[in-house]
């Protein structure tokens, strides 16, 4: 099991660093970020079906108070019958029964029709039924009753068999106006009593079922959004009004039936006697719930992908300094050590690097120290070998040699004997402390005179050297290497001669910059480039081709010029460096930095 835990590990970089701490932070935060929006949305979900319960018992008990409200409105207007003492007295008067009398009962209840009818716009017919059953009826089209088709009527039955004195009809056809069949309405009727309760007539006031539904614009626009359905039936049971039908239904639904779908609250009008059943689709009055599981299932997403862009950024905050630090520990294994310049935010991270480069510094102060050693070994071997040799001999031997040989007539033998007594006093000269830049560039021309002797003076010498640098103290053979560099590499045999050309001037830094210069085969780019990839160290180098390795050691041609760099290092620090170039003319040439020596 553990063998298969490991692989899963390895497959997916669970071992790396900046996967755990991913993984870590985004479990850390997970959890909890889960839970509050499990609650967030438990919570707001309560919130939002307890106030859609709230506004559904509110817009009943709207719709019951409309009711009411209408009751009331009606019993307001007719009651104004009672003290119309006029047509009180056409009604009970004897002379009813004359022509004048009856004239004068249909303008009363004419007058009392229009006076009704301009009070309550809603009403499309206002009809008065006599205690003898005349109807007489007034509206805006003019239209006229059939009064047995009124009297006849089931609807008329109930009202006249109803001890209630104002009270709302179910829905049922306005047939019985001559030239009107399809229209449905609801009649409001009042009974009317004289002053010995003797039943005179009833008002009968024809409205739409849909004009019952008085609500205010928030209700309405509500309803509408929902899609509120509103059944009224009459106290017997009978159907007033179903706004799905548009107009009046045979009776309410069973609240059995709808309830899974719908949430159904019923109500009974407490004057109008009248039972209201409100209908709610439950998805449009919950549908806010579905928008807030919408949105915080967006905001949960968002917050995700949020956690998931900080955990990659901690990560690369984390794995980067961290990728540094290992890239330059590769290097310090291949031999450059380097120091680390990051900056980074975290502190441990910061002491880390810090560590690091306290490390490297005393790597390259004890390597400094070895390599001191090492020199300063090599000069006291050095010194014991020049101890070994003594100079006085062999510079009288070689003066006697030159004298044996301007005797025998031989001059050119005696002028190069006594060039090689020269070259041998600079390289034996003790103090090596007073060796100056003028005796470097003499030690240089004096080993060219020996090479024009071997080579039929095939090499000309030229310098270029400032009087104020001349009397710099430098260290003894740096340029002699240089020059036979060239003679090495630049010669090309006896078809003609080459020149070399010492140039010597002040760098930036108060050092100077020494080159020599031949106008031999010389080197190509690349050459130039490969070779001073071995003579720079990799800080220092600059061009080197893409995908150029380090180049392997040499024939054994650049081992002089290597050694000139170490010298040089050693004795005047890091900023001291040998390379190649090439001048504008295409002129191969060896440059050497020699930089201004501090002085303890």
């Amino acid at each position: 099991m553990s063998r298969i835990w490991n692989r899963i590990r390895g497959r997916f970089g669970i071992r790396r660093l900046r996967t755990r701490l991913a993984l870590g932070y985004m479990a850390a935060c997970f959890v909890p970020l889960a839970m509050m929006t499990a609650v967030i949305y438990a919570y707001a979900a309560g919130q939002l079906h307890q106030s859609a319960m709230e506004f559904a018992e509110i817009y009943t008990s709207q719709l019951t108070e409309s009711l009411d409200a209408q009751y009331d409105e009606y019993d307001r207007i007719t009651k104004s019958i009672l003290y119309d003492q006029a047509l009180l007295e056409a009604l009970t008067g004897s002379a009813r029964d004359t022509v004048s009398g009856k004239a004068e009962l249909k303008y009363q209840i004419r007058r009392l029709l229009m006076k009704v009818k301009t009070l309550q716009p809603r009403l499309n017919n206002v009809m008065f039924l006599t205690a003898e059953g005349e109807v007489i009826t007034y509206n805006d089209h003019n239209l006229v009753a059939a009064e047995e088709g009124v009297r006849e009527s089931e609807w008329a039955g109930r009202i006249l068999g109803s001890e209630e004195t104002l009270m709302f009809s179910e829905a049922h056809p306005q047939d019985y106006l001559i030239g009107n069949t399809d229209t449905r309405v609801v009649t409001v009727s009042r009974k009317i009593y004289d002053y010995n309760s003797r039943y005179l007539g009833v008002l009968l006031m024809d409205q739409k079922p849909e004009d019952l539904i008085v609500l205010g614009s928030a209700f309405e626009g509500r309803g509408n959004r929902y899609r509120i359905r509103i059944n009224i039936s009459s106290a017997g049971g009978l159907g007033v009004y179903d706004s799905a039908a548009g107009e009046a239904a045979d009776g309410l639904p069973e609240p059995e039936s709808t309830d899974r779908d719908n949430i159904v609250y019923t109500r009974e009008s407490r004057k109008t006697r009248m039972e209201i059943q409100v209908l709610i689709p439950r998805g449009r009055l919950l549908m806010r719930v579905s928008l807030v599981r919408g949105a915080v299932a967006a905001g949960f997403l968002g917050s995700v992908l949020l956690m998931l862009a900080t955990a990659l950024l901690i990560s690369r905050s984390i794995n980067r300094p961290i990728r540094v630090i290992r890239t330059r520990m590769a290097e310090a294994e291949q031999g450059n050590y380097q120091e680390i310049r990051y900056r980074s935010s975290t502190e441990e991270l910061m002491e880390l690097i810090g560590s690091y480069n306290h490390m490297i510094l005393r790597i390259r102060r004890l390597i400094q120290d070895v390599y001191m050693a090492q020199i300063k070994q090599k000069n006291a071997e050095y010194a014991a070998l020049q101890t070994q040799i003594n100079p006085h001999m062999l510079y009288n031997t070689l003066e006697a040699i030159r004298m044996n040989a301007l005797m025998s007539g031989a001059d050119g033998t005696a002028e190069e004997i006594k060039t090689l007594s020269r070259l041998f006093r600079s390289v034996l000269k003790r103090d090596r402390q007073a060796h100056t830049l003028a005796d470097e560039l003499e030690y240089a021309r004096t080993y060219l005179q020996i090479q024009n002797i071997r080579k039929q003076d095939m090499f000309l010498l030229e310098t270029e050297v400032p009087e104020e640098l001349l009397g710099v103290a430098v260290i003894p053979v740096i340029l002699q290497p240089l020059i036979e560099n060239s003679i090495r590499h630049g010669f090309r045999g006896y078809r003609q001669p080459l020149h070399i050309l010492i140039r010597g001037e002040r760098s930036g830094a108060g050092g100077i910059l020494l080159s020599v210069t031949d106008d031999g085969k010389g080197m190509t780019e690349e050459e130039v480039l490969r070779r001073n990839a071995k003579l720079l160290t990799p800080a220092d180098a600059q061009g080197l081709p893409e995908g150029e390795e380090e180049p392997p050691a040499d024939d054994g041609h650049g081992i002089g010029l290597e050694n000139i760099r170490d010298r040089l290092r050693l004795y005047y620090g890091p900023e001291a460096y040998v390379k190649f170039s090439l001048d504008p003319e295409g002129r191969m040439r060896v440059e050497m930095l020699i930089p201004r020596k501090e002085t303890r």
